[in-house]
Parts: C-alpha cells; sequence; structure tokens
C-alpha cells in the first residue's frame, strides 16, 4: 500500500533573511557591535541599531537574534516608538516562523501589521502582508495564504519595487505547488527567475532551482527535477550556504525514494539533511527527513525502525501546529503499529489521521487511513464496521478516480460550446452577407439602363454557355451522390460497430449483476470484491465507447473547423499529461514531457490538444505497468513533426494499415484488458488531415510504438 508521504520541502526556504555569506555578516556585525558600544542613550537610534544587529544573527544564531529583537521591542515600547515596535514584532514573526512555530508567528505579525496599517509604510506593509501569507501556507491554510500574498504583491507594483514583486511571485509560486497548480507555479518562478537574473542575484536564483526541483518532482519529473536541484547545488558551490544545502539534500533524498526507488541513495542523502538539521536546528527538515526514513524503513519491512523515525518526528512540540504533517505521521504510525500487531495504538493513531485529514481535505491521507482500518478491523473479525470502511475507501478511490473522467467531460462540453460558438458566428456572418446583396440590389436598382444593359449582355453569355453549365451540375450532382453512397456505407459500419461494441460490455454488466443478485450470499468477499471490480472496468470500457463513438458522430455531423494560431507545444503537451496523469500512474507508468520550452508551432490548440490526448490514452492503454510513454517534436523540411512513443507491446507489420480505417477488424484489448473502440485513430488521422498534415506509424511487436503527426511550420 502506498504510505502518505511528505512532498519536498518548500517551506523552509520561504522566510530565510539573508543574502549574503556569513563572513560578510559577520563583519557587518562587528561594526554594529561597535556603534551598539559607543551608543549609550536609549534612544530612537539605540532601538534601531538593536534591530539591525539582531538581523546580523538570523543565519547562525537564532538565540541572539532573538535576544536583540527583544531588546529593541523594549526599549521601541518605553519611548513610545512605534516604527521600532512593529520591525521588532516583524523579526520575532520571523525567529518563530523559521523555528516552525507558525501560529505563535501569526499573532506577531498581526500586531505588527496592526502599527504598519497606521503608520501607512508601504514597503513594509508589503513585507509583513508576505510573511503572513507564508505563515499560512505553513499551517496549511492556502486560500488564506494566496490572500495575503496577493495583497503583498499589489502593494509592491503599487510602489514599483522589482525586488519586492519578485519575492511575492516566489511565494505564490510556492502557494500554487501546494494546491496543485503547478503550471501557475511553474510561471511565477520564471517570472521571479527573470528578475534575480537581471540583479545576478545568485542567492534568490538557488531558490528558484530548488522550488522548480519541487515542481517537477511533485508531476513525476525526474530528469527535470533532478536537474534544478543539480544547478541550485552550482549555484551554492558559490554562495557556500549549508541551510540551502540542507534543503537541497533533503529534496533530493525524497526524490530518489518516491520515483526511482533507489533506496541505498535516498538514505545517504536524508541522513546527511538528517544531520545538517540537527546542527541549524531546522524543524521542517528534522520532521521531513524522519517522515521519509521512516517510509524506506517501511518499504523495507522493518517496521521497528520506521516507527522510532516517527515517533521522534511526532512528540517535537511544534509538529502539533503544522496540519499535513502531523497527519502524515498519524496515518503512517496507525499503519505501523498495525504492521507490529498492536491494534490498540493503530487505531488510535489512524482515526487521529483520519480526523485531521477530514478537517483539511487532505484526500489521499483519508483514503489511506480508511484502508489501514478496513485492513485493522478485517484482521479483528470486526467485519461489519471493516465493510463500512471499505465502502468509504472504494467511494473515495473513485471519486479521485473520476476526476480523470470528469475532466474528459469538460473537454467535450468545451468543444460542444466551442463548436456552438463557431455555428453562431457563421450564422451572423451570412446575415451580414445578406445584408450586403441588399445594399447591392439598391446599388442595381440606381444604377438603371446602363446596368440592365449590362445584365442583358450578361444573359446572353449565360444562355450560350448554359449547355457547360448543365454539364458540370450535372457532374457534380455524380460526386455528390457517390459521397452519399460513401456515407451512407459509412453509416451502416457506424451503426454496425455501435450494435456490436456496445452489446458486449453490456452483457458483461447484466452477467455480473445477475450473479451478485442471484448468489449473493454463496460468495466470499474476494468473490464479491472480484465481481464489483470487473465491473467497474467493463463500465470504465463502455463509457470510454461511448465517448469515443459519440466524439466520431459529432465530426461526422458538424466537421471541425481549423483555427491555427501560434501555440507553445510545451504547454499543451504538459495540460495533456497532467488529465492521463491519474491513469498513468494506476499502472506506475512514466510520462515524459521532453518537448523543450519556447517550441512553438502555429495550429488549432484544441485539435493539438485532442490529438494528443487520443495518442497518449492508446500508449497507456497499450504498455504494461511501469513502462514509459514519451512526447517529443523536432522541424525540418517545412514540417513540424510531433511523436507520442511508447515501450508497449507494439502491433504486427501487416496490420498498421488498417489502424485508421473505420472497417478496421484489427483490435485488441490493453495490457490489463481495457477494450477498445477502433474511432480514436481515426479521429487522429481526421484531426492531422484537416490541418494539412499526416500521421505516420512504426512499431515492432513486444518493443513498442512510435506515431509522429507532421504538420506544416506555416497553416
Amino acid at each position: 500500500m502506498k504510505r502518505s508521504l511528505l512532498t519536498g520541502i518548500l517551506a523552509v526556504i520561504l522566510l530565510i533573511p539573508f543574502r549574503t555569506e556569513a563572513a560578510a555578516e559577520n563583519t557587518a556585525g562587528d561594526s554594529l557591535y561597535k556603534l551598539l558600544k559607543s551608543h549609550a542613550a536609549p534612544d530612537t537610534a539605540k532601538a534601531r541599531l538593536f534591530h539591525e544587529y539582531a538581523r546580523t544573527f538570523m543565519t547562525t544564531r537564532m538565540d541572539s537574534a532573538e535576544k536583540y529583537y527583544n531588546l529593541s521591542l523594549e526599549l521601541s515600547k518605553k519611548l513610545g516608538y512605534d516604527k521600532g515596535k512593529m520591525r521588532a514584532l516583524n523579526g520575532l514573526g520571523n525567529i518563530l516562523l523559521i523555528s516552525g512555530n507558525p501560529g505563535e508567528a501569526l499573532t506577531r505579525f498581526t500586531e505588527s501589521m496592526k502599527i504598519a496599517y497606521k503608520e501607512n509604510d508601504p514597503d513594509f506593509l508589503c513585507m509583513i502582508n508576505n510573511n503572513m501569507g507564508v505563515a499560512f501556507d505553513k499551517l496549511g491554510l492556502l486560500d488564506s495564504a494566496v490572500k495575503y500574498n496577493q495583497v503583498a504583491l499589489d502593494y509592491a507594483q503599487k510602489i514599483k519595487s522589482g525586488k519586492r514583486q519578485a519575492k511575492c511571485l516566489s511565494d505564490l509560486a510556492t502557494n500554487a505547488t501546494h494546491r496543485g497548480d503547478y503550471e501557475k507555479a511553474i510561471s511565477f518562478n520564471l517570472k521571479a527567475k527573470e528578475f534575480y537574473e537581471s540583479e545576478h542575484n545568485t542567492f534568490d536564483l538557488t531558490l528558484v532551482y530548488i522550488r522548480l526541483g519541487v515542481i517537477y518532482s511533485e508531476i513525476k519529473d525526474f530528469n527535470k527535477s533532478i536537474q534544478s536541484y543539480r544547478i541550485a547545488l552550482k549555484f551554492n558551490d558559490t554562495l557556500k550556504n549549508q541551510r540551502l544545502r540542507m534543503t537541497m539534500v533533503n529534496n533530493m533524498g525524497y526524490l530518489y525514494y518516491d520515483i526511482r526507488k533507489q533506496y541505498d541513495t535516498a538514505k545517504l542523502l536524508l541522513n546527511e539533511a538528517l544531520t545538517l538539521a540537527q546542527q541549524f536546528k531546522s524543524l521542517e527538515i528534522l520532521v521531513s527527513a524522519r517522515i521519509n526514513l521512516g517510509n524506506i524503513a517501511m518499504e523495507e519491512q522493518d517496521y521497528k525502525k520506521a516507527l522510532e523515525y516517527f515517533l521522534v518526528a511526532y512528540n517535537l512540540p511544534q509538529v502539533a501546529g503544522m496540519n499535513r504533517e502531523r497527519t502524515a505521521l498519524e496515518v503512517n504510525m496507525g499503519e505501523t503499529y498495525r504492521k507490529l500487531g498492536n491494534p490498540v495504538l493503530a487505531r488510535k493513531f489512524l482515526l487521529l489521521g483520519l480526523e485531521n485529514a477530514q478537517k483539511n481535505s487532505f484526500m489521499e491521507f483519508k483514503k489511506n487511513a480508511f484502508l489501514n482500518l478496513f485492513e485493522l478491523e478485517t484482521s479483528l473479525n470486526h467485519y461489519k464496521i471493516a465493510n463500512e470502511y471499505l465502502v468509504k475507501y472504494h467511494g473515495l478511490k473513485d471519486s479521485l478516480w473520476n476526476r480523470d473522467i470528469k475532466t474528459r467531460i469538460a473537454e467535450l462540453e468545451f468543444k460542444s460550446e466551442l463548436n456552438r460558438k463557431t455555428a453562431l458566428t457563421q450564422i451572423l456572418q451570412r446575415k451580414n452577407e445578406l445584408k450586403e446583396q441588399v445594399i447591392n440590389r439598391q446599388r442595381i436598382l440606381v444604377a438603371g439602363i446602363a446596368l440592365a444593359v449590362v445584365l442583358l449582355v450578361v444573359l446572353v453569355f449565360v444562355m450560350l454557355g448554359s449547355r457547360n453549365r448543365i454539364r458540370t451540375i450535372n457532374r457534380i450532382l455524380d460526386e455528390k451522390n457517390h459521397k452519399l453512397e460513401e456515407l451512407n456505407k459509412t453509416k451502416d459500419k457506424f451503426f454496425s460497430i455501435v450494435a456490436h461494441d456496445l452489446k458486449s460490455p453490456f452483457n458483461a454488466l447484466l452477467g455480473f449483476l445477475s450473479d451478485l443478485e442471484e448468489s449473493y450470499d454463496e460468495f466470499d468477499e474476494n468473490h464479491r470484491k472480484k465481481i464489483i471490480q470487473s465491473l467497474r472496468r467493463s463500465s470504465n470500457n463502455t463509457y470510454n465507447l461511448l465517448v469515443n463513438l459519440l466524439e466520431w458522430a459529432q465530426i461526422q455531423r458538424d466537421p471541425l473547423s481549423n483555427n491555427p494560431k501560434e501555440v507553445e507545444l510545451m504547454i499543451v503537451v504538459s495540460e495533456v499529461m497532467e488529465v492521463l496523469q491519474p491513469r498513468a500512474e494506476r499502472k506506475k507508468q512514466l510520462l515524459q514531457n521532453e518537448v523543450e520550452q519556447g517550441f512553438t508551432i502555429f495550429a488549432d490548440p484544441m485539435l493539438i490538444k485532442s490529438l494528443l490526448i487520443n495518442l497518449v490514452n492508446n500508449a497507456i492503454k497499450f504498455t504494461p505497468p511501469a513502462g514509459k510513454i514519451r512526447v517529443y517534436a523536432n522541424k525540418g523540411g517545412g514540417m513540424i513533426s510531433i511523436c507520442v512513443a511508447d515501450n508497449g507491446i507494439g502491433i504486427p507489420e501487416d496490420k498498421i494499415p488498417l489502424l485508421f480505417r473505420l472497417d478496421n477488424s484489427f483490435k485488441r484489448m490493453g495490457t490489463e484488458f481495457e477494450a477498445g473502440t477502433g474511432l480514436g485513430l481515426v479521429m487522429c488521422r481526421e484531426y492531422v488531415e484537416l490541418m494539412g498534415g499526416e500521421i505516420v506509424v512504426k512499431s515492432r511487436p513486444g518493443e513498442g510504438s512510435t506515431f509522429c503527426c507532421s504538420i506544416p511550420i506555416i497553416g
């Protein structure tokens, strides 16, 4: 069973308030210390010196930073110096945030914000709203986080501060990553990157690449993720910043564990991160590294070792305020106690994890808790309550699975709406043409005799050429009759497909339901579960068949139009892979987007997306579990070639010519018995031909297939 996992750490780098090397900070600190020693008067200048001196310790000694921020706060209160109180409270909030106390940090930030609004300082208001957003993000309250980050961005734009805007965009990228909006996350990140490159800001560029590494890790793109971390490490060779290295090795350890399953490499990296986290007292890394090391121990069936890691992390007092991490730990510990044969503690932690997952809408944790509770109660022969958990698990699993179907339905609805608007536009154009004709007739009447003479001359020529025109009309009618005959044959074949392909799955569905109705009590739980799984698989196949039939019928009834425009292909491929990722994950397949960033094409975006959805969906269907599907593109000879390649079961050479024909009798089940209709590739051919291109297939049985669509560079 897949356990609850912590993704790569972003939070620990959200609010690191330093930008220079430690040596430079020490030099600045020495100078400030001398000024403090020589400045005896308890005035606002000394309050500012305390504040600046505190900042120099933020990278090395948090206890000293806290001490001098408190001194600045106490002196500012005595003097009634509001700006001093405002800055000191913000500094103390930052310390609490970095130390893993976002709840207490919010209290300090709120006090500071009240003073900032009274002082009407837009630059500080930008910074404090940003800090509030970071704190809410750490608490898992993502809607509140994006609200404060957006307010901060508005202030940054108002004061025209590129530095502040880049910081706000970076934090919005982090928030978008936590919400699963990876396209937006990358967009925000790249905008921040442009500013930091213009400023030659090595530190913040390092953070940008760390965030990119996390995003690519989330979408299971190992190569791009590890490449981003390596670039960040290269930048850090100059910075020599151990805190940043701590974050990177932790995230790389998670990457090798989660995607590559290379546990030895993962443990080396995670243990290094753990050592650095203990040195710098970084709570986020301490918790993250221990959870991931515990999960690796679970994979290796060393349950006692796993429990040690989980308990140490769970017993840290600050974890109580870290919703996501606490929920992950409770579900993981519940499963571990179940594996160790301790049902009392297993139930306790699983129910705690379930409660927190429900409060915070952590769907994956909730699903894992239901499944573990089902297995726990089954092992204790509590079949009634076990069955209730199983029903809830399947309900939640189906709701997650249905996201793929809902996405496809939404896509069909969007196409339908697009076609409706296109038809409406054509009607309006026709009306305009009719109005123009009326105007022309009026001009004809005004022209009078001169136009009448012209019409008489035209009439003579028409009469002379009538014989040729009649011949032409007869030829056109013959061609249309021939096309009608072909359409009738196509229609007959379509009805034949509907009759044949729908009858079989419905017969299967009715058979399974009949078995359940007549012999329900005779079957054991495993047999019933197998029948239910067969029902679901058959229903899914029937649904896919109906979708393809309806799409094909719609194309035949209302032919699509080609509306080309400039499209960035990498973004389109990413959207397609996001739609189909759940299907690939169920078969543990790797989807690879190898299209380079900035690779633009001139084509209809809807046609390209529909084409790729069909081709990638086919590749998933005919590729075994743990297989790989790649999408790449290149230019040459005035054409753009977009290819979908897999390492699946392949196609016999003599069957390839049949793939794009409606009367194709060559149909196969997928590697997990997924049914097909034979219409998907027919529609792909029509999409490509509509764009003025062609589709080519290369395949070998047992080695895989490559479908390449070539379209003109200029539409």
